[in-house]
């Protein structure tokens, strides 16, 4: 798995200078709600599972966080 993401990276530097900067910045801005979306259903993965107390408490304080992010990525940038 390693060697997979090195060879992404290298693959990404190498095409990075010949990406016009609007696809760079379209992807960088799906990002977070990408991940705000993911963690949100991990938070109901976790609910059916039956996860509670601290746990719960503490994938809740994480998934907030990331919507945080998620809000000031979007409207503060």
């Amino acid at each position: 798995a390693a060697t997979t993401v090195s060879l992404i990276g290298n693959i990404a530097h190498a095409a990075l200078p010949y990406i016009p900067a609007i696809v760079i910045q379209i992807g960088a801005a799906a990002v977070p709600p990408i991940a705000l979306l993911a963690a949100v259903h991990g938070i109901a993965l976790a609910v059916r599972a039956g996860a509670s107390g601290t746990v719960y408490r503490w994938a809740v304080t994480a998934v907030s966080a990331i919507g945080v992010g998620a809000f000031a990525v979007s409207f503060l940038a």
